[in-house]
């Protein structure tokens, strides 16, 4: 009976001092809302924050629409929300060198979306923001007329350590479409893009894009589950960004994930493991599978348009689906394996470097229209200029290489 009332009391304690602290990190939070332009650490009255109060670690900062802050020096905060209270847009601004770190007991940032009508928000700057989640549409559920919920990204860093949430509404004939742009600056996301187009109506979209601004954003996807789309709208992935030269990067850099099937610009392949195609890819760019990285093409098709350089391994495993290329680049750590009798069509040139390894498998491979290398591994060049460039020291898997070359 002692022994039970000892441990009951050291509960009671224990207890009591979780209720201290978290009273303690609460007590002193406050909501503070911007009431003009100005610099996160400014003393000014109304520039931006009432009074000239500048908002500590513990609080919760609300952007007004209409409202511009740029953060100068390092900064903490306890959560930061785009408010809906007009269509007008606003910006915050993170400097060169400065970190703006959104944590403490939500570390949330919220866009949120209207009852009805447009919500538009940027985030701008050569500096980093740090946050646990971020949060675009889906605050106002009961919809009143239709409306866009957009949050850009122009910054530099953007680094999320859990989930980035999408969320459309639909509530009848009432519309709110939610999106996140990712115009330029690298995204980094350790938990899973969330698309949620609403399971109320099928007329909402949920939309993440890379294809708005000057397309030159990279999106770094670290988590187990890169991307989770549901609802009955629709759940949009644009991630083909190109414009005046500039071009869009998508990068699994997590440990055995899932590739997403769609239409990427240039897609990388990084961090550990085995990363699996799950449906039809179209690269409108380049492919790079790095060193220790190992991609598995299934039964989809499979289209790269640029080069695909290959310094881990690429295999294939599955003869359903087209599988096409443009140039290939295998490494001397690289590999390509045909572990089935898949046909594979290159528009470009085969370049196979000192102790990279080749499997063919024995389907045809058809080089510029012209040259195939088949069962018998026939390799035939275009014309004068030879698409084979063969070092010493090179493993190939064929059956009974012949080399032709053909002369016009």
């Amino acid at each position: 009976m002692k022994s039970f009332l000892r441990k009951s009391k050291i509960f009671t304690i224990t207890l009591l001092i979780v209720n201290l602290l978290f009273a303690g990190n609460t007590m002193g939070q406050a909501t503070i809302t911007t009431a003009g332009d100005g610099n996160w650490n400014s003393t000014t009255v109304n520039a931006p924050w009432p009074g000239g109060v500048v908002p500590s670690s513990l609080d919760n900062v609300q952007i007004r629409p209409g409202d511009n802050v740029t953060v100068t020096a390092n900064a903490t905060i306890n959560s930061i929300t785009f408010l809906n209270t007009s269509t007008a847009s606003r910006t915050l601004t993170v400097n060169s060198g400065v970190t703006l770190t959104v944590s403490g007991l939500t570390g949330i940032i919220t866009m949120q979306n209207a009852a009805t009508g447009n919500t538009t928000a940027i985030i701008a700057g050569a500096g980093t923001i740090n946050c646990s989640s971020l949060t675009v549409g889906g605050t106002v559920t009961t919809t009143t007329g239709d409306g866009i919920t957009l949050l850009t990204s122009t910054l530099s860093t953007f680094s999320i350590s859990g989930n980035l949430f999408i969320n459309a509404e639909d509530n009848g004939t009432a519309e709110n479409d939610a999106r996140f742009s990712l115009s330029s600056g690298t995204v980094t996301v350790a938990g899973t893009v969330v698309l949620d187009s609403d399971t109320d109506d099928n007329n909402a979209d949920a939309t993440f894009t890379m294809e708005l601004g000057s397309e030159n954003g990279t999106l770094v996807l670290t988590g187990a589950t890169p991307f989770s789309l549901s609802g009955l709208g629709g759940e949009i992935l644009d991630l083909d960004g190109v414009s005046g030269g500039n071009t869009s990067t998508v990068n699994y850099n997590g440990a055995n994930q899932p590739v997403q099937a769609s239409t990427y610009r240039n897609l990388v392949l990084s961090g550990s493991g085995t990363k699996t195609s799950t449906g039809v890819t179209n690269i409108n760019g380049t492919l790079s599978i790095l060193e220790d990285i190992s991609l598995t093409v299934a039964g989809f098709n499979f289209a790269v348009a640029g080069t695909t350089t290959i310094d881990g391994t690429l295999t294939s495993n599955n003869t359903a689906g087209t599988k096409t290329f443009d140039n290939i680049i295998i490494s001397a750590t690289g590999e390509f394996n045909s572990i089935v009798d898949e046909n594979y069509t290159l528009t470009g040139s085969l370049n196979v470097n000192a102790a990279a390894i080749l499997t063919s498998g024995s389907g045809t491979w058809t080089f510029n229209g012209n040259s195939t290398i088949s069962g018998t591994a026939t390799i035939t060049t275009a014309l004068l200029q030879p698409l084979i460039q063969i070092p010493e020291f090179i493993l190939f898997k064929f059956n009974c290489i012949r080399f032709r070359k053909f002369y016009q």
